[in-house]
């Protein structure tokens, strides 16, 4: 399995490796403007690494860096998700677009390159071209990082797949709603990750709304005919035959610290996109506030405010705001 370059960063340790533990979470499934984004952190576990993880929810020592990314970040000041992504990656990114290239699962290339020629500017423009993170806060990081290894968990790889609107619209309108489309793209990442690893796998997943019944919906993973170990509206917990188990955990970003470290960074990317949204707009039409780009007064007021600018350029509709209901 490639890694992240974080083991030069982690101290090394006597005690035997037992699997690969990884963390899975979303953010910007209930949004209306921008890009959904799932990510995925893999970190090498030891016997004592995996018994970390499963009572994480009872060890309060670590909520300065680490924790539920709804109380540790937020729309406008998401300095700690970028210093995660960049201390996962040994600081080896010099921007942020470089960083992001570093951690689409998908070529950046590739995702452009369905971008009409009036709307590309829209995410892929430089208006966020410097990182914000400052050293006392990358110190700290990497401190929680260090203090992961002393407790046998050892990142090593993070990828995130890039779900933008036009291809979130295009999936709804041949059946695929976001839910789906969030489930799909977390076993796009899990088959990733299999195919790298030959190492027992546990795979502990945010809820995908009020799903409990995943095997109804699974594709790529539904073809290794996954065994239910048991379904309920807090947990779904499965069994792969030569692989391990993927659970799909209620709150999984406030009690598992793979899925807090997914969601811290998946909340920079989305936060990266959605500030050149922002910025592209507010560059052609005067006195516009940023929005957050889900269902609140200021995204609402942005939507109204751009649509005479978003129809004399002809702009894209479906590369601006999401179709179908938030509930589908």
């Amino acid at each position: 399995m490639s890694t992240v370059g974080t083991q030069t960063s982690v101290e090394r340790s006597p005690h035997r490796v037992v699997g690969c533990r990884v963390g899975i979470d979303e953010n910007g499934l209930g949004a209306s403007l921008g890009p959904l984004i799932v990510t995925a952190v893999v970190a090498e576990v030891e016997k004592r690494g995996a018994r970390a993880i499963d009572d994480w929810h009872s060890d309060a020592t670590h909520g300065a860096v680490l924790g539920d990314s709804k109380k540790l970040v937020r729309h406008g000041d998401v300095r700690l998700g970028e210093a995660w992504a960049r201390v996962l990656f040994n600081e080896a990114a010099r921007h942020p677009q470089h960083l992001l290239e570093l951690i689409s699962n998908v070529p950046v290339e590739h995702l452009q390159s369905r971008c009409p020629k009036q709307a590309k500017k829209q995410c892929w423009n430089d208006s966020h071209h410097a990182f914000l993170a400052e050293e006392p806060l990358l110190v700290l990081v990497r401190d929680e990082l260090k203090a992961l290894g002393k407790v046998g968990i050892k990142p090593i790889r993070v990828r995130s797949r890039i779900v933008c609107t036009d291809e979130l619209n295009a999936r709804f309108r041949e059946g695929e709603n976001r839910f789906l489309v969030d489930l799909h793209s977390m076993e796009e990442l899990i088959e990733g990750i299999l195919e790298r690893t030959n190492q027992p796998l546990g795979v502990v997943c945010g809820k995908v709304g009020s799903m409990f019944d995943y095997t109804r919906y699974l594709q790529r993973l539904g073809a290794k005919e996954p065994k239910i170990v048991s379904e309920s509206k807090e947990v779904s917990h499965y069994h792969l035959d030569g692989y391990g188990f993927v659970k799909f955990v209620k709150d999984a970003d406030a009690s598992d610290p793979l899925v807090m470290l997914a969601s811290l960074v998946g909340k920079y990317l989305r936060e990266l996109f959605v500030s050149r949204i922002g910025g592209h707009f507010s560059r052609r039409v005067p006195d516009l506030r940023k929005p957050s780009g889900y269902h609140d007064p200021v995204t609402g007021e942005f939507v109204r405010a751009t649509a005479k600018y978003r129809l004399k350029t002809a702009f894209p509709t479906s590369c601006f705001a999401r179709i179908g209901g938030r509930d589908t």
